[in-house]
């Protein structure tokens, strides 16, 4: 067995030889080339980066190599930015902010708020009449006071009776200019006109006046020209617009959160407005002429306090309080004609002669020295303000220090008797109505307002306190 191995170990290794030779002769090429060995040694060959675990993308087919190639889509770039919007549309913008975040105010001194860089024009139509007045007592009383003299022939009658009832209307036309210089910090301007009529409607009563020719109001304006004292002017009238006093301030907004806002406003008051002519105003009984400015410079302050009911913020309260001091000024007294001889004895006839505002002012001096001082205005409201409309209701306050007056003893002794400086009050009830103008497109606000007077002192009773206010609010830039 073991030889027939050995037999057979030679031939099979012969077979395994022949097998390979065979395997290898497939392998081969038909025809090999001598290849010529370069004496240069063969650099190194790089080492092969290990194979990628991605497939191997397919050969294109022969239509797609033919095919021109496809541009590479386009990435979505971001949308452009929207263009701001332009100098009208900014304008309504701004007009909505001013409607939604101010309480409007037609009666408060503090002047409306407006944005950084937003200029304000306001115009104010301001209507008042007047016909009487509150005596010192708060009684209501004539505008002028009426005449009034005792029989001197003994009787229980009277030696006439003298009453003019006046009939008076004031109209100003206020324009106001405001900027924003930051939201917190406004600059403001008022440029008030001016225009003024009346006239007097006399009532005359004689008595035993007829045993001297007193008869007829004519014959009572004679008499008193006797003494020196000038009739007083029936009708006055405004030719037309006068400017009223022009003031100038800033606002500065020192607390705003949204329930409470702080603020305080410094101004000056110019003398740019008519006084009355001496010898048909009012003041003096010699005519129905007031004052349209107050002839003085007056500095001022104004603090004004707005609280905002939390989880109701459409209810403020607003409560302000302002003072102006009116500096001294030269002003200019009435024009007394000479008496007449008998004057004297005349007025210790008719029982005249301690009655000063027939007093003998002949010769006196021509002006005289007024400090009208200190000027007190205060309010407390609420205001009901919603985005669309507002309204309100307040109490307002007045109050006049009695003037300095540095005048001859003979100017003192008149103004005395016909109350002509005195201090005054006034107490009055406001009422408001207003809305923004955005529905109709245009950039502002409509404000009305009425005044109803309560009582005072040594005052005017102004009746038909009209209001009615535009406000237009504009981007500067």
């Amino acid at each position: 067995m073991k030889r027939g191995f050995g037999r057979l170990l030679p031939l099979a290794l012969l077979l395994a030889a022949f097998v390979a030779a065979t395997v290898a002769a497939q392998e081969a090429p038909a025809e090999l080339t001598p290849t010529p060995i370069d004496p240069t040694p063969a650099p190194a060959e790089p080492t092969p980066a290990p194979a990628e675990s991605s497939p191997t993308p397919p050969e294109p087919t022969p239509a797609a190599a033919d095919a021109s190639p496809t541009p590479p889509e386009a990435t979505p770039e971001s949308e452009p930015p929207p263009k701001p919007p332009n100098y009208y549309r900014r304008t309504l913008q701004l007009a909505e902010q001013v409607a939604v975040e101010n309480d409007r105010l037609l009666w408060g001194r503090v002047v409306e708020r407006v944005p950084a860089s937003g200029l304000g024009i306001e115009l104010d139509y301001f209507n008042r009449r007047f016909d009487g007045s509150y005596d010192g007592q708060g009684h209501s009383a004539e505008l002028l006071q009426p005449i009034k003299l005792h029989d001197p022939f003994g009787g229980h009658g009277q030696f006439l009776e003298f009453d003019p009832e006046a009939r008076c209307r004031i109209r100003t036309f206020n324009m106001r200019l405001s900027y924003g210089v930051t939201d917190d910090v406004q600059l403001y301007a008022d440029l008030p006109v001016v225009h003024q009529e009346g006239w007097l409607i006399y009532q005359f009563y004689p008595g035993t006046s007829v045993n001297l020719g007193v008869r007829t109001l004519a014959d009572a304006f004679r008499l008193f020209r006797q003494f020196g004292r000038p009739d007083p002017i029936g009708r006055f009238h405004d030719p037309g617009w006068n400017f009223g006093d022009t003031s100038a301030g800033v606002v500065w907004t020192y607390l705003d959160t949204p329930h409470v806002m702080l603020a305080t406003q410094f101004n000056v008051t110019a003398p740019t407005g008519l006084t009355a002519n001496p010898n048909q105003a009012q003041r003096f009984g010699l005519g129905v002429q007031i004052d349209e400015g107050q002839g003085a410079v007056a500095p001022g302050v104004t603090e004004d306090l707005r609280l905002r009911v939390p989880e109701a913020d459409w209810i403020a309260f607003r409560v302000q309080a302002g003072v102006d001091y009116y500096l001294p000024q030269r002003r200019r007294a009435p024009t007394w004609e000479k008496p007449n001889s008998q004057a004297e004895s005349l007025k210790r006839l008719i029982g005249l002669q301690g009655d000063d505002r027939f007093i003998d002012a002949w010769g006196a001096p021509s002006h005289y020295l007024l400090t009208l001082g200190a000027e007190l205005n205060t309010m407390a409201a609420v205001t009901f303000q919603f985005p669309y409309f507002s309204a309100g209701v307040g109490y307002l306050y007045n109050y006049r220090q009695t003037p300095m007056v540095d005048v001859d003893w003979r100017w003192e002794r008149f103004f005395k008797a016909s109350d002509s400086y005195l201090m005054g009050d006034a107490h009055a009830l406001a009422l408001q109505v207003g809305a923004p103008l955005l529905p109709l497109r245009l950039p502002g606000l409509i404000n009305l307002g009425y005044e109803i007077p309560l009582t005072g002192r040594n005052s005017i009773v102004f009746d038909d306190r009209f209001q009615a206010q535009l406000m237009f609010v504009l981007p500067v830039r």
